[in-house]
């Protein structure tokens, strides 16, 4: 389902949370949860910040090149993510309009 979000300029750190990100939208059970998506993205982000902050200018333009096509990877699967809990809803209101009727 997704690509990989390391690449050769990935310290560590922020290799573990990609990993944890990648486990998290690779679960089969249907049970992503959009609120630790958004806080490990939220890590994510701050680790990225932290990590530019200690290289140079040279260093810091080579990883932000390396991390545009992960952050668009990111952000495709959190638009995914976010049509599938509007039809979850759409769903959820016309069964509740469909009770009522009934009641």
């Amino acid at each position: 389902m997704i690509k990989t979000l390391n690449h050769n300029k990935t310290p560590p750190g922020l290799r573990a949370i990609n990993d944890e990100i990648s486990a998290l939208l690779s679960d089969e059970d249907g049970e992503n949860s959009e609120e630790e998506f958004l806080a490990l993205i939220n890590k994510r982000d701050d680790a990225v910040q932290r990590h530019l902050a200690f290289l140079s200018v040279d260093e810091g333009r080579a990883f932000a090149q390396h991390e545009l096509p992960v952050n668009e990877t990111l952000l495709s699967m959190a638009q995914i993510l976010l049509a599938s809990a509007k039809d979850d809803i759409t769903q959820l209101k016309r069964s509740q309009t469909a009770v009522s009727k009934y009641k």
